[in-house]
């Protein structure tokens, strides 16, 4: 079994290769093509709530079944 610390590891590489992102804080993450993020007078603007961010864990999961559903 994986100690946490290369679980962790494993799990955000999985999420960043996989068009997830984090922001705020390392355990608030987004999907990138949920996004609405843009410039405007060239500042980044459209960035979703906190609240609205996922756990490291449940952005893991929900990329995992996301990656199982292209593989059928």
């Amino acid at each position: 079994m994986l100690g946490k610390g290369i679980r962790k590891i494993n799990m955000k590489t999985q999420l960043l290769f996989n068009g997830w992102w984090a922001h705020y804080h390392p355990n608030c993450w987004f999907k990138n093509s949920e996004d609405t993020q843009y410039l405007e007078n060239g500042v980044l603007v459209g960035f979703r709530p906190e609240k609205e961010g996922l756990t490291m864990k449940k952005a893991y999961e929900r990329s995992k079944k996301e990656q199982n559903k292209k593989h059928i």
